[in-house]
């Protein structure tokens, strides 16, 4: 206070106190309030000494010394202010490093203990009064601390360490009651730990269950346009190509040739992609095509395949041995149809359910007519020459046909063709029937393109780009895969109402829980943060340490649950994914998790704590409940 006089001397200062007496000594004016309303305003002219006395200030030298007892072992005082009765027996018993005072009477009930926590203090000396010429005894100058230089630099009460400090003394005080708490925190993560699995799997999109194209695919509405309008979309930069082929080929599969194996052939069902767009970094197995006779199937559909029992018990369980197998396209002839064998050279990992040949390839497959570049290096033409309209066909120039060429016709894909080539080989088979690529496009698109309101499918090199590119042209176009995806997820979700309620449940029950804990805890712990309230700490700081407390907590029950739990599912997960699944695990699912485990503990522990530290320090006090 002689400190707070001198700073008086040259600056204002206002003190605020409760004790008149040190009103009535050290201010120079005094304004009394009472309910907030001033009741006194003067000066003051008191010249009387400051008496005041502090009750857990003990003098010794005011005080009687009753006994001084000192021995080799202790040295043991008695001061009192009054006279002690007798019989007053006093035992001192040290054990374990504890020291026990037992003291046989029953006038002196209350023993309290001094040590360098308690606030009484105990002085040697006499209790003097604070005299008026002793007020400028202090050699405080505040010109030495004053430095204009300086910033306030407005720092935090309570850092990082000292919440962390505060929570760990608590945790280590821990009630029972507690302990059942942490592991009920435990037990809930665990559940959270399930429904998030569960609303993982309803979220996952395997796109072998739903795509039926290529990712890259853009669908526009067909709407009579001609063969050649269309092809012509192939110059924007963006369309790799149109693909007529929308649908799904079921290619044949030829099985190895086992004793007692009732099954000779199987299908592989896929969409059709040109290989010409497939990268070599997409590859996991084998190469990329090459020739016409020679495929590359995406994992997606190579995985599947291998499930299926029958091929299992060939010995067909890898995707070395499924490149061991043939792929059998049957072309259609006039007296007899041709096998034309595919090997598969690599296999892909593109996501996407397709396989890959060569265009010519492909169009064989989906109308299974032979290709004349296909077999252009093997056929010499003895009469006519190689079509140039979409009604004309060459054919196998068979001798005991003696129909002249002008006459022969053949009805093939709802068409009726005129020959206008002849051609023989010195192959051992060969089609009987062939059609230009060029030609045969045509044919298919005319066919197959004869309604308004048909999808085409356009793969692009970049799906934006093609639709502002068709918007443009005010052609409705979107993307395959989101609008596929869509849909799925659409039946997905409508189909996991129940799980979406029970995950959400989960979610809501834990942070009611968590919010009561935390509520609980904060009740006992209300006249710890009214004091710190009073001394100044920030609001902040209050939250910093619940924060810090839920963070820790958090860390060593709910992490700990939810981490051991989900380590169980990805198990159950890699067991039983063929058998049937309820849950899927990823990283995005495990990392999820953890963050929405940390908001909703903090966010539930923050709210009673924020409800409390609405109210004055003066309220909190006064209410032992928020």
């Amino acid at each position: 206070m002689n400190i707070i006089k001198k700073i008086s001397q040259t600056k204002l200062v206002v003190l605020v106190t409760h004790e008149e007496e040190l009103a009535d000594f050290y201010a120079d004016r005094v304004i009394k309030l009472e309910d907030g309303q001033i009741v006194e305003d003067y000066l003051n002219s008191s010249s009387t000494d400051l008496d005041m006395k502090h009750d857990t200030d003990i003098y010794l030298k005011d005080m009687k010394q009753l006994t001084d007892l000192e021995d080799e072992l202790a040295n043991v005082k008695i001061f009192s202010d009054e006279d002690i009765k007798p019989n007053f027996n006093i035992r001192l018993i040290v054990k374990n490093k504890t020291l026990y005072l037992d003291i046989d009477t029953k006038d002196y009930k209350k023993i309290k203990l001094v040590n360098g926590d308690s606030e009484v203090k105990i002085l040697n000396r006499h209790f003097k009064k604070v005299k008026r010429e002793d007020i400028n005894e202090s050699t405080f100058n505040l010109e030495e601390v004053i430095n204009d230089e300086l910033t306030i630099d407005k720092r935090s009460v309570i850092t990082i360490k000292d919440s962390i400090k505060l929570t760990s003394t608590r945790l280590k005080s821990t009630s029972r009651i507690g302990i059942l708490f942490y592991i009920a925190f435990i037990g809930v993560a665990a559940l959270i730990a399930i429904a998030v699995g569960m609303l993982s799997n309803v979220y996952y999109l395997d796109s072998s269950e739903f795509l039926t194209g290529a990712k890259e695919t853009v669908v526009i509405e067909y709407d009579q346009y001609l063969y050649g309008a269309m092809m012509e979309h192939e110059a924007e930069d963006s369309i790799n190509y149109v693909n007529l082929i929308s649908g799904s080929n079921n290619l044949s599969v030829r099985l190895p040739l086992v004793y007692q194996a009732s099954e000779k052939q199987s299908s592989l069902q896929s969409n059709p992609a040109i290989s010409d767009y497939l990268k070599a970094e997409d590859m996991v197995k084998g190469r990329i095509v090459e020739d016409y006779d020679e495929i590359v199937i995406d994992l997606l559909v190579a995985e599947n395949f291998l499930e299926r029992t029958t091929v299992q018990n060939l010995g067909i369980t890898t995707l070395d041995d499924l490149m061991n197998v043939d792929i059998i396209v049957t072309l259609q002839g006039i007296n007899y149809t041709y096998e034309y064998k595919l090997d598969i050279v690599g296999i892909s990992d593109t996501e996407n359910p397709v396989y890959y040949v060569k265009e010519e390839t492909m169009y064989m497959i989906e109308t299974e007519i032979a290709i004349y570049e296909v077999f252009e290096d093997l056929i010499t033409i003895t009469e006519g020459e190689v079509p140039d309209e979409t009604d004309l066909i060459m054919t196998f120039d068979d001798p005991l046909v003696t129909i002249p060429l002008a006459s022969r016709t053949y009805i093939e894909l709802e068409t009726l063709f005129h020959v206008s080539a002849l051609y023989e080989t010195s192959e051992d088979t060969i089609p009987e029937i062939m059609i230009p690529l060029a030609l045969l496009k045509e044919i298919y698109y005319d066919n197959t393109y004869d309604v308004s309101g048909t999808s085409i499918y356009i793969h692009s090199n970049d799906i934006k780009e093609t639709i502002k590119y068709f918007d443009e042209l005010d052609i409705t176009a979107v993307s395959l895969y989101e609008v596929e995806s869509k849909e799925y997820l659409l039946i997905r979700l409508s189909e996991s109402i129940g799980t979406i309620i029970f995950a959400f449940v989960v979610l809501g029950a834990m942070s009611i829980s968590y919010y009561f804990i935390i509520r609980s805890s904060l009740i006992s712990r209300i006249y710890e943060v009214s004091v710190y309230r009073a001394l100044g700490v920030t609001k902040g700081d209050i939250r910093k340490i619940f924060v810090t407390e839920v963070i820790i907590v958090t860390s060593i029950t709910s992490l700990i649950g939810y981490l051991v739990t989900t380590f169980v599912l990805l198990r159950i997960q890699l067991i039983a994914e063929d058998f049937f699944q309820f849950i899927h695990i990823t990283t995005y699912s495990l990392l999820g998790g953890i963050l929405i485990i940390y908001l909703i503990n903090i966010f539930s522990g923050l709210i009673p704590v924020s409800n409390l530290l609405r109210k004055t320090p003066a309220e909190i006090l006064s209410k032992y409940d928020f």
